[in-house]
């Protein structure tokens, strides 16, 4: 680290400590298995140790309405799930009462250090799994509760906006298609197909949209062997969307790694995670509102196929943006994904 990158960094710190002699501040790479909640909204990341207390210091992209409408988002969910008991990354505040410091315009923000790691997704046993849909189940119930409304960019922060953002992904596909390799053609135009359909019938039937996390793959969850608790991370992609979003999401994180170059799908558990949910789902309902168990297995195996739909979708729009193999790889795979699913849980 450069000794003027250090300085300002402990410059930095004094906003939080008022004493910061003693602090240790280590840089943290994006492949870290260490609760840095990286994504594109973030530049550096930083492991920081003051007397003798842990802390993840975050240098955002840039100082502007958009890190701005992040910071809020993180600061009401966070803040909001700390209250209702669920330890998660929530920011630490200044010593003037900000939960964020800026300096030469740069955006930073600190949040306690969680000690934990990313489950190994290929080994997960049932217990865990059950124990994923619980969690997951008990955090949408309190998030449930929460009236705000996301201030992050109009283009992704509900369903509707949702919808017409992938509606223009595809479109700009099938006009960029003779661009791809005849294989890649075929399999776009099922793909296609296979959205449409699948994300038909999925609407028809889901409802009561609220706030979600937007991006809850098991990359983004932290486990602590000591106390067997999970954590999730990364908060910076809250939506008004179906809580299936989040589900499908998680799910399809499952069974494909996290390069997405080998897939591996379990139908068993994909069933467990399932009614762990289901089940704490069900607890915390009134009996006229609950859903059997047979059709909320099925919305929850759509949704992870419509994710997988959604990623083959992105990578190939990434694809044609940077003109990069790996995304091409990467997009055959999460449809590879959808089919092994599709044919798993539909064919006879």
């Amino acid at each position: 680290m450069e000794p003027s990158q250090y300085a300002k960094l402990k410059q930095v710190l004094s906003n939080y400590f008022t004493d910061i002699q003693y602090s240790e501040i280590t840089q943290l790479n994006s492949k870290s298995n260490d609760n840095t909640n990286n994504n594109s909204n973030s530049n550096e990341t930083f492991k920081v140790k003051v007397r003798k207390n842990l802390f993840i210091l975050k240098q955002l992209n840039s100082n502007n309405e958009k890190t701005d409408n992040l910071v809020q988002d993180l600061i009401h969910v966070t803040d909001y799930l700390a209250l209702n008991n669920f330890e998660t990354t929530n920011l630490v505040e200044t010593t003037v009462g900000e939960k964020f410091v800026k300096i030469e315009n740069e955006t930073y923000i600190l949040y306690k250090y969680i000690y934990g790691i990313i489950p190994k997704k290929f080994d997960l046993s049932n217990n865990h799994l059950k124990s994923l849909g619980i969690y997951l189940a008990n955090v949408h119930k309190s998030l449930k509760e929460l009236q705000y409304t996301p201030k992050k960019s109009n283009d992704t922060k509900d369903t509707k906006n949702i919808q017409i953002l992938i509606k223009n992904q595809i479109k700009t596909l099938k006009e960029e298609i003779n661009k791809f390799e005849e294989d890649d053609k075929e399999l776009i135009n099922a793909m296609i197909e296979e959205y449409d359909k699948v994300n038909k019938e999925f609407l028809e039937n889901v409802d009561n949209n609220q706030i979600i996390h937007g991006n809850s793959i098991i990359e983004n969850v932290l486990y602590d062997k000591q106390y067997n608790d999970y954590y999730l991370i990364n908060f910076n992609n809250i939506l008004i969307e179906n809580k299936f979003n989040d589900i499908g999401s998680l799910c399809s994180s499952f069974f494909i790694s996290e390069n997405t170059n080998k897939v591996l799908y379990s139908r068993k558990m994909h069933d467990k995670f399932i009614i762990g949910y289901y089940l704490t789902m069900v607890k915390n309902t009134q009996k006229v509102e609950r859903i059997s168990k047979e059709d909320f297995m099925k919305q929850c195996v759509d949704a992870t196929m419509l994710v997988s739909l959604q990623n083959t979708l992105k990578y190939y729009i990434d694809s044609l943006k940077n003109d990069n193999k790996n995304n091409i790889e990467k997009a055959q795979n999460s449809y590879e994904l959808f089919r092994v699913i599709h044919k798993d849980n539909y064919t006879l």
